[in-house]
């Protein structure tokens, strides 16, 4: 798998964290029901970015994250491997090399 490099634009006014992808998971998972903003590359290798909240009846046996797409209404899939960036409550994510 080619390295992810971070590719959302960084709010200034919040602060940046590098961290883990399991980190930012945990954080994700945390998150009950608050709004979120996700930064993840997709199956065509384009990054792709997602403001919602995490979808409540999670079946992880295929590994994927459901979030709830504020923009489009829809339920859509990320692959954990694959998030670069995440943003809540204020803080700025971003998965370490």
């Amino acid at each position: 798998m080619k390295a992810v490099k971070s590719v959302s634009k960084h709010n200034k006014s919040f602060p940046l964290v590098k961290t883990t992808r399991t980190k930012m998971l945990k954080t994700l998972a945390e998150s009950k029901g608050k709004f979120i903003t996700t930064t993840h590359i997709g199956k065509d290798q384009k990054p792709h970015t997602i403001n919602g909240i995490r979808y409540k009846n999670q079946d992880n046996s295929m590994g994927y994250i459901k979030l709830y797409s504020m923009s489009n209404k829809e339920v859509r899939l990320v692959n954990p491997q694959t998030l670069t960036d995440l943003s809540f409550q204020g803080v700025h994510y971003v998965a370490k090399k």
